[in-house]
C-alpha cells in the first residue's frame, strides 16, 4: 500500500510511476535554482544600473558647477581687468596732480625766495648804514674831544696873553731896565697871539666839522629810520603775501577738486564709464629722459612697448583710429620719476584722448589732421 492512502496501487508499471516521481521534483529544483539566480543577477544588474546612474548625475552636477563656475571666474576676471584699468587712470591722474602741486609750491618758493633776498639787501644796507652811523658818531666823540682839548689850550693862552699883559704893564714902568725883557716879552706875546689866533681859526673849522658830522649823522639816521621802516612794511607785506598765496593755493585746490568732482558726476549722469571691454587698447607711456621727450607705445598683439617718435605715433593712431572708429581706448601711462612738469603731461595726454580715445570724441578735429606742438611742448622723440 501506498503511503497516502490504505489501498494497494494495482496500476501497471506503478513502479515507473513511482521512479519518475522521484526524477521530476529534482528537475524543478533545479529550474528553481536557475530562475533564482537569474533574479538574483538581475537585481545585482538593477543596483549596479542604480549607482551607475546616481554617478552619472553627480558627474553631470559637477560639470553644471565647474561651468557655472568658469562663467563666474570669468566674469570677475573682467570687473577685475576693468577695476584695474581704472586705478591705473586714477594713480595717471593722481600724479598729474602731484606735478601741478610741485610746480605751484616751487613758484611759491622762488616768490618767497625771492622776496627773503629783498630781505637780506635791505638788511645788509641797514647794517653798512649803521656801521657809517657808529663811525661817524666815533669821529663826532673824537672831535668833540679835540675842540675840547683846544678851548681848554685857547683858556690857558688867553690866561698867558693876560698874565703877560699885566707883565708888560709892570715892564713899562721899568722899561729902561728891562727893555731886553721886555722885547722878548713882546716877542712871547706875538708868538701867543698867533697861537691863539690859529686856535680860534682850528676851533672854528672843528666846529664847522662837527656841525656838518652832526647834520650828516642826522641824514643817516633819518634815512636808517626809512629803511628800517621800508623793511618793516615789507616784511608784513612778505607775510601777507605768504598768507594769501596759501589761502590762494587752497582755494584753488578746492575749486579744482569741486570742479572735478562735478566733472566726474555730469560724465557719470550724462556718459557710461569709461571701460577698455571690447576696446581696441593701447597704452602709450610718455616720459622725459636727460632733457629728451620719449614715447613708447604697445597694443593687444605686442607683449612689450616699442619706442617710436611724436609723428609715428600720430600715423599708427590714424590708422586704428580708421580701423576702429568708436572703439580705440588710448591708455597713457605716466612712470613714477616721469620728469615731466605738469602742462607737459596733461597736454600730451589730453590731446590723445580727445583725438583718438572713444570717450572723448565730442567736437574732435578731423582724424587725418596732425596738430602742432603746443608752446613749451616740443614734439617728442
Amino acid at each position: 500500500m501506498s503511503s497516502g492512502g490504505n489501498f494497494a496501487n494495482l496500476r501497471l508499471n506503478g513502479q515507473e510511476g513511482q521512479s519518475q516521481e522521484r526524477f521530476w521534483p529534482s528537475f524543478t529544483t533545479i529550474m528553481m535554482v536557475i530562475a533564482m539566480i537569474f533574479l538574483l543577477a538581475l537585481v545585482v544588474m538593477l543596483m549596479r544600473n542604480t549607482e551607475l546612474v546616481g554617478q552619472l548625475r553627480i558627474t553631470m552636477e559637477a560639470e553644471r558647477s565647474a561651468a557655472t563656475l568658469a562663467r563666474t571666474t570669468g566674469e570677475e576676471k573682467e570687473v577685475l581687468a576693468v577695476r584695474l584699468n581704472e586705478a591705473e587712470n586714477e594713480l595717471s591722474t593722481l600724479r598729474l596732480q602731484l606735478m601741478r602741486q610741485e610746480e605751484e609750491q616751487g613758484q611759491q618758493d622762488v616768490a618767497i625766495t625771492s622776496q627773503t633776498d629783498q630781505i637780506k639787501e635791505q638788511q645788509q644796507l641797514i647794517d653798512k648804514l649803521t656801521g657809517e652811523r657808529d663811525l661817524l658818531q666815533l669821529k663826532m666823540g673824537q672831535l668833540e674831544d679835540q675842540h675840547a682839548r683846544l678851548r681848554d689850550a685857547l683858556k690857558i693862552a688867553n690866561a698867558q696873553v693876560a698874565r703877560l699883559e699885566k707883565e708888560e704893564a709892570r715892564l713899562v714902568r721899568s722899561e729902561k731896565q728891562l727893555r731886553k725883557e721886555l722885547a722878548a716879552t713882546e716877542q712871547q706875546r706875538d708868538e701867543a697871539q698867533t697861537a691863539s689866533t690859529d686856535l680860534r681859526q682850528h676851533q672854528e673849522q672843528m666846529a664847522k666839522q662837527l656841525s656838518e658830522a652832526r647834520k650828516r649823522s642826522a641824514a643817516v639816521q633819518k634815512e636808517l629810520d626809512q629803511l628800517q621802516k621800508s623793511a618793516n612794511k615789507q616784511a608784513e607785506e612778505l607775510a601777507s603775501f605768504r598768507g594769501q598765496a596759501h589761502q590762494s593755493g587752497r582755494e584753488l585746490n578746492d575749486l579744482r577738486s569741486d570742479f572735478e568732482q562735478l566733472q566726474s558726476k555730469y560724465d557719470k549722469l550724462i556718459k557710461p564709464t569709461r571701460s577698455p571691454l571690447g576696446k581696441q587698447v593701447v597704452e602709450v607711456r610718455y616720459a622725459k629722459v636727460k632733457g629728451e621727450y620719449r614715447i613708447e607705445y604697445k597694443d593687444a598683439q605686442q607683449s612689450k612697448f616699442k619706442q617710436v617718435t611724436r609723428e609715428e605715433l600720430e600715423e599708427y593712431l590714424v590708422a586704428l583710429k580708421v580701423q576702429y572708429p568708436n572703439g580705440l581706448y588710448i591708455k597713457v601711462t605716466l612712470p613714477e620719476k616721469s620728469g615731466l612738469t605738469y602742462n607737459e603731461a596733461w597736454s600730451f595726454t589730453s590731446e590723445l584722448h580727445k583725438r583718438y580715445d572713444y570717450y572723448y570724441q565730442t567736437g574732435v578735429k578731423p582724424v587725418g589732421e596732425v596738430p602742432k606742438p603746443e608752446a613749451g611742448v616740443p614734439a617728442a622723440q
